[in-house]
Order: C-alpha cells, then sequence, then structure tokens
C-alpha cells in the first residue's frame, strides 16, 4: 500500500531497533523534513521542517546510531552539515 508523506524530492529512510519509521526529503524550497510512523504505520510526528533553507538538491541520508538520529546534506553556502537529534526525532541542531 502506497502511502503519501509529502511532496519533494531526494527521499531517505531509517528505522531505529525499536521499528520507529523516519523518512526525510528535500522541498522544492530548499527545506529538509521529516516525518515519523511507529512499527504499525501510525504517524507519530506528521511532516515537520527540520532544515528551513539552503539544502543543496543533491541526496541527503539519515541514520541511527546509540540512540542519536543524524541527517547528512550539502548546504549551499557552508558545505556538507550533520544535524543530530537525541531526543527521537523531535528537535535537531
Amino acid at each position: 500500500m502506497a502511502v503519501v508523506l509529502g511532496t519533494g524530492t531526494r527521499p531517505a529512510v531509517t528505522v531505529n531497533p525499536y521499528g520507529v519509521e523516519y523518512v526525510i526529503w528535500r522541498t522544492s524550497g530548499g527545506a529538509i523534513q521529516i516525518t515519523k510512523r511507529d512499527a504499525q504505520g501510525n504517524v507519530l510526528l506528521a511532516a515537520t521542517t527540520v532544515v528551513a533553507s539552503s539544502v543543496a538538491d543533491d541526496s541527503i541520508d539519515i541514520y541511527w546510531r546509540l540512540d542519536t538520529l543524524y541527517i547528512v546534506y550539502r548546504h549551499t553556502v557552508n558545505g556538507i552539515t550533520v544535524v543530530t537529534s537525541t531526543d527521537d526525532g523531535d528537535t535537531f541542531s
């Protein structure tokens, strides 16, 4: 079954050890958005902006390691950038 999570390009996904799925994508305005679903497919976090602007139209990635989410992307001015979340994807810095 197909599920529409948002509109954009460069999608990436990771699943943590507890079965929570995180999907990110780049919007046409140069932002990164994320959505979070539990192992049963219920939406835990609707589409939310993680990076507001200046995301290059290159590949982006998300991964989970030791209870930390990492998003890697290329900022149009600053170059390769990593933002992290230690609260299950609720906030990034």
